[in-house]
């Protein structure tokens, strides 16, 4: 049982250490490039029609489908996502997941 938590402990620390280190080196790269980096908060982007910014449709693998059948890169649907999001008002970076569904089922 003691083995157990011990590589528990050690999988949340490397977890956290690869976290920070890919954040370092966002910041870095933006940095170099005169970029802008804001973060926003991420709930659901990935299940929404960035066409009719609805919470309508189905990601299957690298597929999003349209309510209509219409197929987008679910990538790229989920890219466009992010960039509204980042204008959105009511949700912000912190608000749970739970509120951003409701909001958005709103």
């Amino acid at each position: 049982m003691a083995q157990k938590q011990v590589w528990k402990r050690y999988n949340r620390r490397m977890s956290a250490w690869a976290k920070g280190v890919l954040a370092e080196a966002l910041d870095s790269v933006c940095t170099q490039r005169q970029a802008d980096h804001r973060l926003v908060n991420a709930a659901y982007t990935s299940q929404m029609d960035s066409v009719t910014g609805l919470l309508q449709g189905q990601r299957v693998a690298d597929k999003f489908y349209r309510v209509n059948g219409d197929a987008l890169q679910a990538d790229h649907n989920a890219a466009l996502n992010v960039l509204r999001r980042y204008e959105d008002t009511e949700i912000t970076r912190f608000t749970p997941y739970q509120e951003v569904r409701r909001i958005l089922l709103a």
